[in-house]
């Protein structure tokens, strides 16, 4: 997910520039559009600050991939609070600017309290957190993936070289 977050904001960048460059130069006499601009120095820097961290597309992908965001657990408005708790706001550029490793585990934290408010009052924080994981665990070993597994695998290789380690 952070090389999907640091590709959608190089492509968000590239466009941007892109556009800008056509944009904002004025034409010459044979009419042809300007080049794209460069990234500017405060531009590398900014996006060298937001390298390894997550957009909150990409984290609703990842609630979406591990089926954290559905009835059965969070909803879409609980899954964005959960967010947005997590992520602070960046007073300087008036968004949030991403999340990084230990925001991402405290999301987790928090989607298994926000998931499992209804369990037992004597339930632990962390045997909500087993039971998150557990859910976790269950969709990536569920029968839809490991048929995926199996057909991908026999369709790229021909041969019988080794065991196929469904559950892995």
């Amino acid at each position: 997910y952070s090389l999907k977050a640091e590709l959608r904001r190089t492509m968000a960048m590239a466009t941007r520039l892109t556009r800008r460059g056509k944009g904002s130069g004025h034409h010459s006499v044979t009419n042809t559009a300007s080049a794209p601009e460069t990234m500017s120095a405060d531009m590398k820097s900014t996006m060298k600050s937001l390298h390894d961290l997550w957009g909150y597309e990409e984290y609703i992908e990842f609630c979406h991939d591990f089926n954290l965001k559905s009835t059965a657990l969070l909803t879409a408005i609980q899954a964005g609070e959960v967010y947005l708790a997590v992520v602070p706001l960046d007073t300087q550029l008036h968004h949030t600017r991403g999340m990084n490793f230990s925001q991402f585990c405290q999301a987790l934290v928090c989607m298994a309290l926000t998931g499992y408010r209804d369990a037992p009052a004597g339930t632990s924080a962390l045997a909500k957190l087993n039971a998150l994981l557990l859910f976790i665990w269950k969709k990536l070993n569920s029968q839809e993936n490991t048929q995926k597994a199996v057909n991908s695998r026999n369709t790229t290789i021909s041969s019988h070289a080794g065991s196929l380690n469904i559950f892995g």
